[in-house]
């Protein structure tokens, strides 16, 4: 995953430029965004950020099988999915604005973090409450927090 992830995030777009209607500062724009649910590009851009395989991108936002089909047909992902989806936006988000680029922030999410028991953030976020750990953990990286 790592070395996909280094190739993909050279070539993926600026999370600026692909994410820049996405409101992750805002909480009740963000909720408003997310029950009229994401367009499937998000999670595209997604996937090729993080150089996520299908399989991948399926523990993210959930069954293979419904993301293939919201991505065949256009479709705007439903409420489950683009909740999870934000969640992984608002933390690239943080880790560009922590790291300085949206390279650095993806190399970053899909590397083992001892700070995270061995574990990549990508991995440890899959939950609401171990994304709130990888936001912490970015946080403590922000302040100069010894980790």
């Amino acid at each position: 995953m790592a070395a996909a992830a280094a190739a993909s995030a050279k070539t993926a777009p600026q999370a600026d430029d692909a994410w820049s209607d996405v409101c992750v500062a805002n909480d009740t724009a963000a909720d408003a965004q997310i029950r009229d649910g994401y367009p499937v590009s998000l999670a595209t851009d997604l996937q090729e950020t993080l150089g996520l395989s299908d399989a991948q991108v399926a523990d993210v936002l959930g069954p293979r099988r419904t993301f293939a089909r919201y991505r065949d047909k256009g479709k705007r992902l439903g409420l489950p999915e683009s909740e999870r989806l934000f969640r992984y936006l608002r933390l690239l988000q943080q880790g560009r604005s922590v790291f300085g680029s949206s390279e650095k922030a993806a190399w970053w999410m899909t590397h083992d973090n001892p700070a995270l028991d061995g574990r990549a953030p990508v991995e440890v976020a899959l939950t609401a409450p171990g994304a709130v750990v990888v936001e912490e953990l970015l946080g403590g990286i922000e302040h100069g927090a010894p980790l």
